[in-house]
């Protein structure tokens, strides 16, 4: 990267954004807290609430839009910008457990009448559906024991019934 003291092109808009990046990348790699950063210019940007929960989850902010675009997860908003509260992150960690379950986003918007559905309906659907796969487990296991062999012989498939939806 040249160093704004060597470059001898045009300063244009783009050409300030591309040394704005590198500054603030170097400033990061420098091991800057986030109040010195704050102090040091009008570059500096607070850290979003909304990407550290992404991060403590292990999501990705596109699949928050979809989710979002579907009705199962919803955002109250300050300035544009998503604010993520305590329930909020409680649905949000809700809803990629369900996920990993093997719940469509289809069937979570399923789950109630309204969207987006509510902690409990979706604590009760992810502990349904675990129940579930438990069984099947259990039933596998038990039937190729009967069988006489130590494993059954396919796989089984833990498909849940389909989701019925809460009057």
């Amino acid at each position: 990267m040249i160093a704004r003291g060597d470059y001898v092109g045009p300063l244009t808009k783009s050409a300030e954004a591309m040394f704005a990046r590198a500054e603030r990348r170097a400033r990061r790699a420098a091991g800057m807290d986030a109040a010195t950063q704050a102090s040091s210019g009008r570059d500096a940007r607070p850290a979003s609430v909304l990407r550290d929960a992404v991060d403590q989850l292990g999501l990705k902010i596109s699949t928050l839009r979809q989710w979002e675009d579907a009705g199962i997860i919803a955002f109250e908003r300050r300035k544009g910008r998503r604010i993520v509260d305590a329930a909020a992150l409680e649905r949000l960690a809700l809803v990629a457990k369900l996920r990993r379950a093997g719940f469509s986003v289809r069937e979570i918007a399923w789950l109630s009448d309204t969207l987006p559905p509510n902690a409990a309906i979706l604590r009760d659907a992810l502990e349904a559906r675990q129940a579930y796969v438990e069984t099947a487990r259990t039933r596998t296991i038990v039937g190729a024991i009967a069988k006489g062999g130590s494993k059954p012989a396919r796989p089984p498939a833990h498909r849940a019934p389909p989701i019925e939806r809460a009057a």
